[in-house]
């Protein structure tokens, strides 16, 4: 930080609870994954609906995997990030790291004592 520099980790969300300390000042960032239903291609008559299908078992893994962290510890993370793709999600991150330069943002009393 006195170097103005900034250290980017990619880190358990277990080990959060020991990172956001003083020393660190960490601003967490959670990238989720942008899970949506897959659609089965609609019949060729008008009168039918097109029906939602159900999530495969790797989207259904992912989202309870991110219900589990925003509920575990989202108190821990300070913003997040739905990941589309990677263009826009780094994009997004890129964003958010040039608003931290500028903008001003809380932190934990403790921290600034």
């Amino acid at each position: 930080m006195a170097k103005n520099k900034v250290c980017l980790v990619d880190a358990e969300p277990d080990a959060l609870r020991q990172l956001r300390t003083s020393e660190f000042k960490p601003y967490v960032v959670f990238v989720k994954p942008a899970i949506q239903e897959k659609r089965k291609m609609p019949p060729m008559s008008p009168a039918c609906e097109d029906i939602a299908a159900p999530f495969d078992e790797e989207q259904g893994e992912m989202s309870a995997s991110a219900a589990f962290i925003d509920q575990h510890y989202g108190h821990l993370v300070d913003a997040v990030l739905v990941r589309e793709d990677l263009q826009s999600a780094c994009s997004q991150l890129r964003a958010l790291l040039e608003s931290l330069g500028k903008d001003a943002h809380w932190v934990p009393v403790r921290w600034v004592r």
